[in-house]
């Protein structure tokens, strides 16, 4: 299935590890030229090599920087932009991940995820659809989680800002489909990337095994295992790609069947 996607510019956020690097290396393949950005300079590197190395014939471009800051943000966008003259895809991956009891939490705590999840998407978005207005083409995926819909104990802080993510996806797809820009979230369960090492300090925690730990954490998953990096990716470039023609505003769960909602 030809999707579309060769010779177009795509900016992943938070792609120097884990399914942001998964949706990178996946558009790469498809042809896509990619921009990956992430706080940590060595990792970024290395993910960028690993991009190359899976690219026909893409250009893989690698900025350091810090989605909740407005001057990192606008600087991953114009090097974009001069450097493959646009931007049509925006895949908002970044996050921050914390976990503590509600009474636990203070402000800074959601200053760093609501500036990471929310504020990073926000004005990356706002400021590559101008690119996208100019073709009359464009498509935003969001990177949501289950626990927007499912929440997680210990997780008030991601499950309300990933809640707002998904909100903030419904109301930018209203407002632009009409100049062809397509705006979704795909929404990932349990995977077999950061989750290994959640539950490797669960077990160190609480006194137990990892295999113990790991199928209580997968109890919950009917495919029963975490998910491949892999297979969130394939929705990913879907939803970026000229197949996905027909759809705005949705999120899609890439969970194994762990969302229980309809």
């Amino acid at each position: 299935m030809d999707l579309g996607l060769k010779g177009k510019t795509a900016i992943v956020t938070g792609a120097s590890m884990g399914l942001g690097l998964a949706a990178a290396k996946e558009l790469a393949r498809e042809g896509c030229n990619v921009t990956i950005c992430a706080r940590g300079e060595e990792t970024l590197l290395r993910a960028r090599d690993e991009v190359l190395a899976r690219s026909e014939g893409a250009d893989c471009h690698a900025v350091r920087a810090d989605m909740s800051v407005t001057g990192d943000v606008a600087r991953v966008v114009s090097e974009t932009a001069g450097r493959f003259g646009g931007v049509d895809i925006l895949v908002n991956n970044a996050g921050v991940s914390i976990t503590k009891d509600f009474l636990d939490v203070g402000r800074g705590d959601w200053d760093a995820i609501l500036g990471t999840i929310l504020f990073g998407a926000s004005e990356a978005s706002r400021l590559s659809i101008p690119y996208m207005q100019k073709k009359q083409w464009g498509r935003i995926v969001n990177i949501g989680s289950v626990s927007a819909k499912q929440p997680r104990q210990r997780r008030v802080l991601a499950n309300a800002a990933k809640a707002a993510l998904l909100s903030f996806t419904k109301t930018l797809a209203t407002e632009f489909v009409s100049e062809g820009i397509l705006v979704n979230a795909a929404v990932p369960g349990r995977f077999d990337t950061h989750w290994r090492e959640r539950i490797a300090q669960l077990a160190s925690e609480q006194g137990r095994s990892e295999e113990d730990v790991h199928a209580e954490v997968v109890k919950d998953i009917k495919m029963g295992r975490l998910g491949q990096p892999e297979e969130f990716a394939a929705m990913v470039v879907f939803l970026a790609s000229e197949r996905a023609s027909f759809i705005s505003g949705a999120a899609f769960a890439v969970d194994g069947g762990e969302l229980m909602s309809i």
